[in-house]
């Protein structure tokens, strides 16, 4: 099993900014784990680092884009012709 290493010692392993590497992660570069759900802290497995940092030896499965589901709609997306019509009845 991979050890997991945190965002700052990555980024002194790396020699790159805490900043850089959230970014990466937010732009699929790096797969990153984050057992709290968000806000919490970010994890990064070893392997993955290692084929982050050497591409041409990584294997094409190790390297995931994360997997982004959606919400709920908020209630003020909802079906805006509805509620003109509601505020037009109630005006007449």
């Amino acid at each position: 099993m991979a050890k997991l290493i945190t965002i700052t010692e990555l980024a002194r392993r790396i020699r790159y900014s805490v900043s850089h590497i959230r970014r990466l992660v937010k732009d699929g570069m790096i797969a990153s784990i984050q057992p709290a759900g968000k806000g919490g802290k970010l994890f990064f497995s070893t392997d993955v680092v290692e084929a982050f940092l050497n591409p041409a030896r990584a294997q094409c499965d190790s390297i995931q884009k994360p997997r982004i589901t959606p919400g709920p709609k908020p209630a003020w997306t909802k079906n805006k012709e509805s509620q003109k019509h509601a505020k037009n009845q109630k005006k007449t």
